[in-house]
């Protein structure tokens, strides 16, 4: 599957690529799109600052305050990136910081009440098994909020702030050690009402949980948490304030997945692991 991911790239790129991609991402259009942080523009190198590609909020930025800081590279080991620039955190630990952060009021999403909408993506990649809660990114503007983190062999989005934790907040996945693709529509308000996907699969809620920590946004580490700093490699983060439709999340999926050579699921069948261009079509 991994070499007729790359093939398709090829194709896409040569025969299809504006309409696959488009001006942003799964052509969409920009006046939900809150925030789009991708490495594209970034000089290779120390990454002290990056800001989003496109925001209807304004424009956002997150920082590093000092060295050592996350590494914007092109050529990772075995190219996991298909050849696109990713961020690549290594050696983080909480005294030799490599974390982005941006602590000001921002409204990317809403998730924590009944009426609340929010659509969320992530491509990253984590190498490595032995190491527990790397925090690849906290977002928390009360009472709306996500701990998207690693916890070895599994992987946790945590939403809302509330008094308590809740399993309608949670979703658990197998981290399967490759090019991987999160995202969720929805918010906490009953068990139904919030959709996650592991590369365009649904999976199901974990243990009761929810977001905490410090206001702000925050790339590879959790504030204060001595275990959180994140090792790996992270792709892009798009941020939308309204719940998408299924043919739009498809879009986005696509798009994430062909450029970072990711393989979408097809364990249910049908129409599952498609991959939709911007005009709808299956390619």
């Amino acid at each position: 599957m991994r070499n007729f991911t790359q093939s398709l790239v090829a194709f896409v790129f040569l025969l299809n690529s504006a309409c696959v991609f488009g001006q942003n991402p799964g052509n969409l259009g920009t006046p939900n799109l809150t925030a789009w942080f991708k490495p594209d523009a970034l000089p290779l190198g120390n990454v002290s600052t990056w800001s989003t590609t496109l925001s209807s909020v304004g424009g956002i930025t997150v920082s590093d305050p000092s060295a050592p800081y996350p590494q914007a590279t092109n050529t990772p080991v075995g190219n996991i990136s298909n050849y696109n620039k990713t961020l690549y955190f290594s050696g983080n630990t909480l005294t030799n910081l490599q974390g982005l952060q941006n602590t000001g009021t921002m409204s990317l999403l809403q998730n924590n009440s009944t009426s609340a909408q929010g659509t969320f993506f992530c491509a990253y990649y984590f190498p490595n098994a032995g190491t527990v809660n790397n925090h690849m990114m906290l977002y928390n503007q009360t009472p709306h909020a996500i701990q998207f983190r690693n916890l070895g062999m599994s992987g946790r989005l945590a939403v809302g702030l509330s008094s308590s934790n809740s399993t309608n907040a949670s979703r658990d996945w197998s981290e399967e050690f490759v090019p991987n693709i999160i995202s969720y529509k929805g918010n906490r308000s009953s068990a139904t009402s919030l959709t996650a996907f592991e590369r365009g699969v649904t999976f199901p809620a974990g243990i009761a949980s929810q977001s905490s920590g410090t206001a702000g946004l925050y790339f590879g580490f959790f504030p204060g948490n001595g275990t959180s700093p994140y090792n790996g490699y992270l792709h892009e983060f798009i941020f939308y304030n309204r719940d998408l439709t299924a043919l739009e999340i498809s879009k986005v999926h696509t798009y994430l997945a062909i450029k970072y050579g990711v393989t979408l699921g097809n364990t249910g069948g049908g129409t599952q692991g498609d991959y939709v261009a911007t005009n709808s079509t299956t390619i």
